[in-house]
């Protein structure tokens, strides 16, 4: 979509919001920035954005945050251990990283049925 930092200025506005779908969008650190005023966000989809390990500890202001999507983010693994050493209570999730990715493809594949030991 084409939401970006600027248009988080007015999504900042809406003080009772409890969910928010920014997947996909050109939002950077600077506009999330915007959203540390939402004292009843619960639920934040950050998949896909260019957010880095500064922006998302911005997010350690929002007390009732339990879930966030951070998959395909500039959130490095060492950002993401100190964001849940911070957050405890919050469910940070993320897709498989590239290295996991890579050991699936070189694990052999499960029989079909039928095709087990004899």
């Amino acid at each position: 979509t084409q939401i970006t930092d600027a248009t988080l200025t007015q999504v900042a506005k809406l003080k009772n919001l409890q969910k928010l779908h920014l997947e996909q969008t050109k939002i950077t650190d600077a506009g999330l920035k915007q959203l540390v005023n939402l004292p009843y966000l619960e639920y934040l989809n950050l998949y896909g954005t260019a957010i880095t390990d500064a922006g998302a500890q911005q997010l350690t202001t929002l007390k009732r945050l339990k879930t966030v999507y951070i998959w395909q983010t500039k959130i490095t693994e060492p950002g993401l251990a100190a964001l849940k050493k911070s957050m405890p209570t919050v469910e940070f999730v993320g897709g498989l990283a590239q290295n996991a990715i890579a050991e699936f493809a070189k694990a052999p594949a499960d029989p079909k049925p039928g095709e087990g030991k004899k």
